[in-house]
């Protein structure tokens, strides 16, 4: 057991201190377990603050990486994307970074904070499982960057076991993807109840998503947030469709691309 005193990582010194912090008793035992490795010292020799950034920052990268990994392998539907990819490995060294060179300095968080606060991101709004993947990373480069390099490797360990199980089980996910439903009628006929017998045939679930006039007010086109049946016959649901709206136009198409068609 040796004795150091916390060392500042803002100044090149070998004898600055925090704030004239007492000294602590720390071992190299500690890098792996709950210790702050930020006030790392190794047998009386006390490590250099450019040592300690670049082992948090790869520490941090690493467990970037196998978060990425993660995300590609539980993305069963669906393309992983590239750019989300290559995002969740580079924000835990970020994060990691930022946190520890700010420190206890308080005006430095504060310049960042505005610096940040004239910064705008565009992007498309990311479902809720990427959220996670997010929040989990965040979560990881906070607790590197704040020294705490054991809790981030736990935090990063225990969510990617805890997200690998639910996503083997298939845990929460709908007995069928929703869809979007369009069905044009003739504005004389009223379509309030005229499909439901077909859809407690073919469907779980249907709900009228949104109406509106089309062929200048001649025909209206109802849209149906709709969970089918699995193993149904869509095309003798269309069919059937076809017989009550004058075999005037359906459109049957998945939900999350319904989004990306101009209404």
């Amino acid at each position: 057991m040796s004795t150091l005193l916390l060392a500042n990582p803002f100044t090149g010194g070998g004898s600055s201190h925090i704030g004239d912090v007492s000294s602590v008793d720390f071992s190299f035992g500690d890098l792996f377990t709950f210790g702050n490795v930020i006030p790392l010292d190794w047998y009386g020799a006390r490590v250099a603050p450019t040592i300690v950034f670049f082992f948090i920052v790869i520490s941090a990268l690493v467990m970037g990486f196998v978060m990425s990994s993660l995300y590609k392998s539980v993305t069963k539907k669906g393309t992983p994307s590239q750019n989300f990819a290559i995002t969740l490995m580079i924000l835990p060294p970020v994060i990691a970074a930022v946190v520890f060179l700010i420190g206890d300095n308080f005006a430095a968080a504060f310049s960042l904070a505005g610096i940040f606060s004239f910064t705008r991101f565009r992007s498309a709004a990311a479902n809720s499982k990427d959220l996670s993947f997010i929040f989990v990373t965040m979560a990881i480069g906070i607790a590197c960057g704040t020294g705490f390099v054991f809790y981030g490797t736990v935090i990063a360990i225990l969510l990617c076991v805890v997200l690998s199980v639910l996503s083997s089980i298939s845990y929460g996910e709908s007995k069928s993807e929703p869809k979007v439903l369009r069905i044009n009628v003739p504005e004389s006929i009223s379509y309030g109840e005229m499909f439901t017998p077909i859809f407690e045939k073919y469907a779980y679930s249907w709900d009228i998503a949104r109406v509106k006039l089309v062929d200048l007010g001649a025909t209206y086109e109802v849209s149906y947030s709709i969970s089918l049946k699995q193993g149904i016959d869509e095309k003798a649901m269309i069919d059937e469709l076809r017989t009550r709206n004058g075999n005037l136009n359906i459109t049957l198409m998945l939900a999350k691309r319904d989004d990306r068609v101009q209404m």
